[in-house]
């Protein structure tokens, strides 16, 4: 439970919190507004830059389902695995020697690439009037756009000059029978919920990812009587479930297609996306902006991804090609 300080309400005290939070970025984006300098751009602040976090989360599926580390350069940064899933102890007598197994070792690489929202250009006049509330918009605008850039490459990227997309890394645990190539059956999603480890389902980190289309499609899913199978549930969370797991939307996916991987299944939380350091924000202050009256803006980002896991932890429905 929150707890206010005496004499005031919970409603008042959340006001004057957003009120002082606003006056703050205010003072911070009024700073950055009035440096003044030669060179190509200015940094905005840290302060500014790390509430642009959660924006850059909420436009990118792949952040949600996925693991993120930051990491203070973009040098190679590997990431060991094992398949431990046919290790197996022992039961030793009173005295007994025990036995040695040496588990095998890999690593995947996590190369990062970098992103850009696009300038967005700004008349002087909307900026001063806007104040602190528009330059929150400025700022969940680059993130959004960000965000989406490299969400698209997170998710069906080739791994050439670009990230490998989870999409790509997975291997397929079920394809669909003949005829299938833009449908799929609650048998389907049996077996490809079957096809990944138990240990796997048991993670905190276990769900699907398909786009709004393809969710759509399996929530009107029909017996043949006619009678739909509601397989998807909403519960209080508002959180969509598909047999009892939770479903993470993403506009990225690939759309129900001859071929095509549309449903991943499994702990996706074994994709690592790599940030190095923090969006990059900058404040554009050349001659060209100047004299048109405008202030141009624009975000970069370093960031890649790679499915660490070799043991079959994330698998995908394939739709068959005829």
């Amino acid at each position: 439970m929150q707890h206010y300080p005496a004499g005031l309400s919970g409603s008042s005290t959340r006001n004057e919190m957003n009120i002082q939070n606003q006056q703050e970025r205010g003072k911070i984006w009024a700073a950055v507004f009035e440096q003044t300098s030669t060179q190509a751009g200015l940094a905005v602040p840290k302060p500014v830059a790390e509430t642009i976090a959660d924006a850059l989360k909420a436009h990118s599926a792949m952040r949600r389902a996925g693991t993120t580390v930051i990491t203070v350069s973009g040098g190679e940064m590997g990431w060991p695995n094992s398949d431990g899933r046919n290790e197996i102890g022992e039961q030793l007598d009173q005295n007994g020697q025990s036995g040695s197994q040496d588990p095998t070792f890999g690593n995947t690489v996590i190369p990062v690439y970098k992103f850009s929202s696009k300038m967005i250009r700004v008349p002087i006049e909307l900026w001063q009037d806007g104040g602190a509330n528009f330059a929150q918009f400025i700022e969940n605008r680059i993130a959004a756009r960000v965000g989406r850039a490299s969400n698209k490459k997170l998710t069906v990227g080739t791994g050439n000059g670009e990230p490998m997309g989870i999409v790509t890394a997975a291997s397929v645990g079920r394809i669909g029978w003949a005829g299938q190539t833009m449908t799929v059956t609650d048998d389907d999603l049996e077996d490809l919920v079957g096809s990944v480890d138990e240990a796997y389902r048991l993670s905190p980190g276990c769900c699907w990812m398909m786009n709004s289309d393809t969710l759509r499609a399996i929530a009107k899913l029909k017996d043949p009587a006619g009678s739909p199978l509601q397989l998807v549930e909403r519960g209080a969370d508002l959180v969509q479930r598909l047999k009892g797991f939770p479903v993470v939307l993403n506009p990225d996916m690939p759309a129900m297609a001859p071929g095509a991987k549309s449903i991943v299944f499994g702990d996706l939380s074994t994709y690592i996306v790599r940030d190095v350091l923090e969006l990059d924000i900058r404040r554009l202050t050349d001659s060209a902006l100047t004299l048109a009256g405008q202030i141009g803006f624009i975000g970069f980002a370093r960031t890649g991804g790679a499915y660490t896991d070799v043991g079959g932890a994330v698998l995908a429905y394939q739709h068959p090609t005829a």
